[in-house]
């Protein structure tokens, strides 16, 4: 699945746990939903029982009746039971979104660390290479003008 694809699928989840949440429950949490009240333009009532259908697999909602359909529209719908977990799920989904982001910059904070190393330690063997020849070339100096000594 693309990174396009599975973004929106999140916002279409996101958009109908928003519906669930804004609709009138009793104590137990039941929210009735039927073709009259369902009000998401952009996500056809296919797409809504489907995206129910895995919510269920989710543990997010229950449906009392009737028994998921895939293929059915809305009109088969009477009762959803909202479960704990889903009052939480936007929350959920803005700190699950905070953490991949702070994965991310450790990541590349560490893998800057590493680059700054390496770069530090190419030129420091640069620099003792560096002195090391100097060395070579003075005592060759030296060799020379200890053959030939300079007189005035």
């Amino acid at each position: 699945m693309s990174k396009k694809a599975r973004r929106i699928m999140v916002k279409r989840r996101l958009a109908i746990v928003r519906f669930l949440l804004s609709q009138d429950r009793d104590q137990k949490n039941i929210v009735k939903v039927g073709k009259s009240k369902y009000t998401l333009k952009h996500i056809s009532e296919e797409d809504f029982v489907r995206e129910l259908d895995l919510m269920e697999k989710d543990q997010l909602i229950r449906c009392s009746s009737p028994v998921f359909n895939p293929s059915a529209d809305l009109t088969n719908w009477r009762e959803i039971v909202l479960l704990p977990p889903i009052f939480q799920y936007e929350k959920d989904m803005k700190d699950k979104k905070q953490e991949v982001s702070r994965k991310q910059f450790q990541t590349i904070r560490e893998w800057l660390a590493l680059a700054i190393s390496i770069v530090a330690l190419a030129v420091s063997i640069y620099s003792i290479w560096l002195q090391h020849d100097r060395q070579q070339a003075d005592e060759g100096q030296e060799e020379i003008s200890s053959e030939y000594p300079i007189h005035d």
